[in-house]
Formats: structure tokens, C-alpha cells, sequence
């Protein structure tokens, strides 16, 4: 649970009148999930409160397990499911945070329901908001982004098969009963301009209920007839994802996308919300490929009256600028605080320069979590000496094992100092092999050749034998952490029922961030963190 001074400076960020509730999400809102789970908010698809269509919406508005998680929230308990949000408040990125957006629904606290709550009894009414991210239907490949939210992704570059989609008609009916009472819906993917169901949906709020704000994250690079006659009917507001306004860099990050057309879309889109007295927010995922861009993103957001919003990026971690050693890091932070403007002059510009100072707040966190991070890093792995001799000597398992730590090794080399991981693939075993893998664009996609030629749970097991042989090149395995984690969890990964999705991502995301994950402090924490990502 979060401190009595925590708690104190994460309120005083906020601008709700109901302060009551560390977050209003469970008691506000629904999240649609691709696979028809049923959650209170996309920070936490741990905690299921229903599966569609197992049950129905209104079940898992009432469920046990939706009444569990806001007992959790009146208790100020941040774990299990929450912890994202948590590190976020610990950071001090209150904006950042997802619980921060739910303060706009809250109630303001009646006495009737300061009464109500003192006597236990259940003021629970009708959701505020619903957020959909009902297909991954997309056209593009994000650097950062994976297959749970691109179709497109997830056929080429994870090789997997297509979601299953189980949303019907139905469920666009049962939506009917909760429209007289929304405020606000948010739409999500995928790229919802691709999503046929979507239109469905937009169509039932233009009958019902047109005053419903629609809130739809857009990639801006779709946009035809169809979708401006809806937007037009829509009270809408639009949040588009963009990473960049530097065309080289933005076409770079994603892939597929076309930056004249984007930006030709773009001028729609703000032409749009003018009329209709709504907004347009950049939606930003800062990474080490476009940090350097962010200022401009800051200037022209300011000048335009354009909303900003950081997505902070965990991983994959060769792009994550959690994952930069520590000089960067303070550089990226040096650039970033010397383009805080001195003065603003409108509330648009204001917030968004509290949100790139929030930003900045967890870049500080990551420089100072790295003083005292328990598992090895890529600044760490950077200054050892990187013997052939050595490296050989602890490589363990058979032949697929050994090659997949042998590429894991050169990669990271060649990440860190060009042409030192081509070095030493000349030094070691599978060199011929390995230097093939070393010619792939990226990392995801070596790793990933290897994945495709055995079995999911062969290459999950062969990794882990790669953690441990780069533990022990860190000269961290005496501690005997990282084998106790994996006996924790080892046996989950046999057992689930994604172990596709697990192999691709445990390669894809990076060797070090699932060492970050098994040798932080808490067992309990570890076994979550797994169970979020296959459970």
C-alpha cells in the first residue's frame, strides 16, 4: 500500500472534488479486451471481472470479482494488477498514471452516499465509461507495439495465428441497455477505422445517444468516406498516435505508414474538433529511436492547442529508455528539462508542459532505480570483458541452448559497441549461424528465427538456460536467485496455454527485462508478474 505522503502528493496533483478513491475505474468503467475478457482499465488485465460471451456485460459490472478489485482501491491497494500505476505514483508521472483519467467520471461524494458508504451498503449504479479494444486489426507494425494490438504484427513478425474474435451482434445489443447512462466511450485497437464492428457501435450511439463524447485512438493513416460521415454525426474527440512529426523518424517507428498521408488526415482531424468544441491529443511513445524529436513535439503541441500524452514504454527494451545506460539516460533527461518553456500562455500548453515535466520525473526514477537495481543491465553487460574462453565455458544444455546464448551474447555486443558482437561471433561456437542472425534488422527478429525452428515450450526452456549462462557472465549466479525464480515459474510456462505468445515474447522483449522480472525483491511479485503475462 502507498504511504500516507505519497498519497497526500499524488491528491494534490488531482482536480477531481471525489479524493475519496485512489482510483475511480472500477466503479466508473468496463475495458473490452480482444479475447472478450471483461477488465476494469488496460493497465490491468490481471484482475478478469467476466469473458464475453461467457457472461454478459451486466454480470461483470456486479461480479465478485469486480467487487474484490474496488475493495482493493477503498483500501488504497495498488498491488496484484494495479502495480503499473503504482510505480507510475512512485515516480511521481501522477499524469501518467491511468488512474489519474478515471477522476473525470468520479461522482462528487453526496451525503446520501457518505451515509451509504458508512453503512455498508453498495452505491454501485451504471458504468460512466466504456473503453473497447475489441480486434487488433491494423495496418501497421510498430517498432514497440506487439500482436495483441497489431493483426499485422502478429503475422509477420510474431508468426502467430490470428486472435479469435467473439464479439457478435449480440454483444452490440447487450451495449444498448448501458447507452442511456454513458458519458463517454472510448475506442481503441487495432486501428478502429478498420474494425467493422466499430461502426456498428457508432451507428446504436447516433441513435440512442448522440451526446455520448466518443474518444477514439486513430493511427491517422485510415480515413475514408465512411469514417468521415460517422465522425461527423459523432460528438467525438480524437487521440492520435504519433511518434514523431520528422517524417524519417516517424515512417522509421511506423511501419506501413505514410507521414504525407498521416499529416493530411491530421489536418481533417483538427478541423474536425474545432467545430465541434471537442479536442485532438498527440498520443507519444517516447524511445531511444525518437527522444531526440520529443521538444519539437512539446513546441508544436503548445502552438497548436494540441493536447500531449507520453505512453511510457517498458518495453521491448532495446527500445526503452529505461534500458539506456546512465550518461544517456541524464542526457535525454538534460534535453528534455532544457525545452520546458519559461511561460505559457494558455491552459493547453500548461498541461502539457506538467506532463513532460511528469515524464521527466520517470526518467529520474529509472536513473535512480538503476543505483540500486538487483539484476544486471545492458550498462553493466556493456563494461565486462567479454572473454570467448569464458563465454564458452558457461554455456550449458544442448546445441539449441547453447546457440540461442551464444546470439543472445553477440546481440547484445553489437547492440552496445558496433561490430564487437560480429567480433566475437568469430570467436565462438555456431559463428556461422550466429553471424546470420546478426544480420537481421533487429533482435525480436533473430531471436525469433530460432523460435520458429522448435517447439514453443523447447525455446522458453532454452532461454532460460540463456538467463542463467548471462547471470553468471555478470557474475551475479552465486546468489542462487535467478534459479530459485525459475523453479517458481517454470512450471506455469509448462502449463499455459500461450506458450506461443510466451516464447515470442520472452525473446522479443529482451533477455535483460526478464532477468529485471525474476531477480527483483519479491517472490510473490515475480509469480504475478508472470501470471499477467500468460495467465
Amino acid at each position: 500500500m502507498l504511504n500516507q505522503d505519497i498519497l497526500k502528493a499524488y491528491n494534490a496533483s488531482r482536480q477531481t472534488a471525489n479524493k475519496s478513491l485512489l482510483c475511480h475505474a472500477p466503479f466508473v468503467n468496463i475495458n473490452f479486451e480482444p479475447n472478450g475478457n471483461m477488465v476494469a482499465c488496460c493497465y490491468n488485465r490481471k484482475e478478469v471481472l467476466g469473458k464475453f460471451p461467457k457472461q454478459t456485460i451486466k454480470d461483470a459490472w456486479t461480479s465478485a470479482a469486480a467487487e474484490k478489485l474496488r475493495n482493493n482501491i477503498r483500501n488504497n491497494d495498488l498491488g496484484g494488477g494495479c502495480n503499473t500505476c503504482q510505480e507510475l505514483i512512485l515516480a511521481g508521472n501522477y499524469k501518467g498514471t491511468k488512474a489519474y483519467h478515471y477522476d473525470e467520471f468520479a461522482h462528487a461524494p453526496s451525503t446520501t452516499d457518505k451515509l451509504k458508504s458508512m453503512l455498508g451498503i453498495n452505491n454501485l449504479g451504471m458504468p460512466r465509461i466504456l473503453e473497447f479494444e475489441l480486434s487488433n486489426t491494423c495496418n501497421l507494425e510498430c517498432t514497440m507495439c506487439s500482436g495483441h494490438f497489431s493483426s499485422s504484427i502478429r503475422k509477420n513478425r510474431e508468426q502467430l495465428p490470428a486472435l479469435e474474435n467473439p464479439y457478435t451482434p449480440a454483444f452490440v445489443e447487450q451495449l444498448t441497455e448501458f447507452l442511456p447512462y454513458l458519458t463517454d466511450m472510448k475506442f481503441l485497437g487495432g486501428e478502429p477505422f478498420l474494425i467493422d464492428i466499430y461502426y456498428d457501435i457508432w451507428e446504436k450511439i447516433i441513435e440512442i445517444n448522440p451526446r455520448i463524447k466518443v474518444h477514439i485512438t486513430t493511427n491517422g493513416t485510415i480515413l475514408n468516406n465512411r469514417g468521415k460521415r460517422i465522425l461527423e454525426q459523432l460528438n467525438v474527440a480524437i487521440i492520435l498516435s504519433i511518434d514523431s512529426l520528422d517524417k524519417e523518424t516517424y515512417e522509421g517507428i511506423r511501419v506501413n505508414a505514410k507521414y504525407d498521408r498521416m499529416m493530411e488526415n491530421l489536418t481533417f482531424f483538427k478541423n474536425l474538433v474545432r467545430e465541434k468544441g471537442t479536442y485532438l491529443t498527440f498520443a507519444v511513445c517516447p524511445i531511444i529511436s525518437n527522444w531526440q524529436t520529443m521538444p519539437e513535439m512539446l513546441s508544436v503541441a503548445n502552438q497548436e492547442g494540441i493536447n500531449l500524452h507520453f505512453n511510457v514504454v517498458w518495453a521491448p527494451e532495446y527500445l526503452s529508455l529505461q534500458y539506456l545506460e546512465k550518461d544517456t539516460l541524464l542526457e535525454v533527461i538534460t534535453c528534455f528539462e532544457a525545452a520546458l518553456p519559461t511561460k505559457t500562455n494558455t491552459a493547453t500548453a500548461t498541461n502539457n508542459v506538467a506532463v513532460f515535466k511528469e515524464f521527466i520525473g520517470t526518467l529520474r526514477y529509472w536513473l535512480t532505480e538503476k543505483e540500486t537495481q538487483p539484476a544486471p543491465d545492458l550498462e553493466q553487460f556493456k563494461k565486462i570483458n567479454l572473454n570467448p574462453q569464458t563465454i564458452a565455458a558457461l554455456l550449458t544444455g544442448d546445441n539449441d541452448s547453447k546457440l540461442l546464448s551464444v546470439a543472445t551474447i553477440c546481440w547484445y555486443a553489437e547492440l552496445t559497441d558496433q561490430g564487437k558482437g560480429k567480433n566475437l561471433a568469430q570467436e565462438l561456437p555456431f559463428t556461422e549461424k550466429v553471424m546470420t542472425l546478426l544480420n537481421a534488422p533487429d533482435m525480436p527478429t533473430a531471436i525469433g528465427q530460432l523460435r520458429t525452428q522448435t517447439t514453443p515450450i523447447r525455446f522458453i526452456e532454452c532461454y532460460m538456460e540463456t538467463l542463467k549462462v548471462l547471470d553468471a557472465l555478470m557474475g551475479s549466479a552465486n546468489d542462487g536467485v535467478l534459479q530459485r525464480r525459475l523453479d517458481l515459474v517454470m512450471p506455469y510456462l509448462h502449463q499455459t496455454s500461450k506458450q506461443d505468445q510466451a516464447a515470442y515474447d520472452l525473446g522479443a522483449n529482451g533477455a535483460f527485462l526478464q532477468l529485471r522480472f525474476l531477480k527483483q525483491p519479491s517472490e510473490e511479485a515475480v509469480v504475478e508478474k508472470y501470471e499477467s503475462l500468460f495467465g
